[in-house]
């Protein structure tokens, strides 16, 4: 059911409002608490085999590595020349470019 005009004249209204909300009441942790957390990181994947395989992987906080991955791919795309299109993270640089990250650990594979 397609929403009526009262309806879509309510959205900007209801978003504008929520973002005041956020804004008012939520707070992420401040440079000195970041510092000190960290982040931990477990996959595990099995093939048609029964093959199971695992990674371990430690990272600083969210918002570091937000940011430094950020500048990663930016100083990357400057210097790139190759051909356009889309890639995952993991076909840009590599499957392990997460390790170029400051305060990232090797990913472990068992």
């Amino acid at each position: 059911m397609t929403p009526g005009p009262l309806r879509k004249q309510a959205w900007p209204g209801a978003v504008r409002g929520l973002k005041q909300l956020v804004e008012k009441r939520v707070r992420g942790p401040d440079q000195a608490s970041r510092k000190h957390q960290r982040s931990w990181l477990w996959g595990e994947v099995r093939n048609a085999a029964g093959e199971i395989k695992t990674a371990h992987l430690e990272t600083p906080n969210g918002y570091d590595v937000t940011v430094h991955g950020a500048l990663l791919a930016a100083r990357h795309l400057l210097a790139y020349s190759g051909p356009g299109g889309y890639f995952t993270p993991a076909q840009l640089f590599d499957p392990r470019g997460v390790e170029q990250l400051p305060g990232s650990s090797k990913i472990l594979l068992t």
